[in-house]
C-alpha cells in the first residue's frame, strides 16, 4: 500500500485492481486509559499507529487531568503514514493562540485565522479534494518541514516536540514530504481517485443525493 498524497486515502493493488481505502474509519482509543492520572510521566508505544486520531484523542483526555509528561512512540510500516501524522502535528502546533486580553478587533482577526487553520486541517484529514488556497497553505507547511529535516541535527534543534529515532527514519519521511510537495491538486492520481469516487456514488446514490455530494 502507498499514499499518493497527503489526503485521507491509501492506494491498494490487489490482482492488478487499484482502489482507494479511506483509513481512520474506527473510533479513537485512549492510550493512557490504564495509566494513573497522577503518574509523573508515561511512555506509550503505538505499533501500527495509522491515523493520528488516537494520539490526539489521548492527549486531549490527558490534558484534563493532572499535569504529567506524556510521550507517544508512533510506529508504522508505511513511512507515508508517519509523514502525514507529523505534518498534522506541525500544522496544529502553528495554530494561532486566542489571547483574551487583546482588543476585540484583533481578537476577531485571530479567531478568523484560527478557524481557517482548523478548516484546513479538517479538509486535509477527511477530504479527497481541497481548495487551491488550502493546497497553498499545505505546501507552505511542507516547505517548512522539508527545510527543517535537511539533517537530524537541524530537526532536533528546531522541533522540540517531535523526535525521530534515527537519521534513516527522518530521511524516509522527508522523501514523502518532497513527493507531496512536487504534486498539485490536479495530479492525475487524484483526478482518477475523484472519478472513481464519483462513479461509485452515481451507482449507489439517488440523483438528488448525488447532487448534494457534488460540493463535498
Amino acid at each position: 500500500a502507498t499514499m499518493a498524497s497527503v489526503y485521507r486515502q491509501v492506494v491498494f493493488n490487489e490482482k492488478n485492481c487499484w482502489y482507494y481505502y479511506a483509513f481512520g474509519n474506527t473510533p479513537p482509543v485512549d492510550y493512557f486509559e490504564s495509566i494513573s492520572p497522577t503518574s509523573p510521566a508515561s511512555l506509550v508505544v503505538s505499533l501500527g499507529c495509522g491515523d493520528i486520531r488516537s494520539t490526539l484523542y489521548s492527549l486531549f483526555v490527558a490534558q484534563r487531568g493532572e499535569k504529567t509528561h506524556h510521550s507517544i512512540l508512533l510506529n508504522d510500516y508505511n513511512a507515508c503514514v508517519l509523514a502525514r501524522n507529523v505534518l498534522f502535528l506541525y500544522i496544529i502546533s502553528r495554530l494561532p493562540p486566542i489571547v483574551p486580553s487583546k482588543e476585540e478587533d484583533e481578537k476577531d482577526d485571530d479567531i478568523r485565522v484560527f478557524r481557517r487553520c482548523v478548516s484546513d486541517i479538517w479538509s486535509l484529514w477527511y477530504s479527497l479534494d481541497i481548495t487551491l488556497d488550502q493546497a497553498t497553505r499545505m505546501h507552505s507547511a511542507l516547505d517548512d518541514l522539508i527545510s527543517l529535516s535537511e539533517t537530524k541535527e537541524k530537526w532536533d534543534k528546531e522541533i522540540g516536540f517531535i523526535d525521530f529515532y534515527d537519521d534513516a527514519s527522518l530521511r524516509v519521511v522527508r522523501k514523502a514530504w518532497l513527493a507531496w510537495r512536487s504534486r498539485d491538486i490536479s495530479h492525475p492520481s487524484l483526478l482518477r481517485a475523484r472519478a472513481s469516487r464519483d462513479q461509485y456514488l452515481r451507482q449507489r446514490l439517488p440523483k438528488d443525493k448525488m447532487d448534494a455530494q457534488a460540493s463535498f
